[in-house]
């Protein structure tokens, strides 16, 4: 079987999960998420982004 090449990112906001996403590094996967969300104007607000925090999937499946 082929290893992924992108792990999956579990995403919280203020301390509450609010997705996932696919991504090779965590600020890549930030980054997808508040685009598809409509956030990408904020990408380089450093307040705005202070509010997100990412860790990586439970078994590639995140669970809440």
């Amino acid at each position: 079987m082929k290893k992924r090449e992108k792990n999956v990112f579990a995403i919280y906001k203020n301390g509450n999960h609010i997705g996932n996403e696919r991504a090779k590094t965590k600020n890549e996967a930030l980054k997808k998420y508040l685009i598809s969300s409509n956030y990408s104007e904020l990408l380089n607000d450093k307040e705005f982004l202070s509010n997100y925090s990412l860790s990586n999937a439970t078994k590639g499946v995140h669970y809440f």
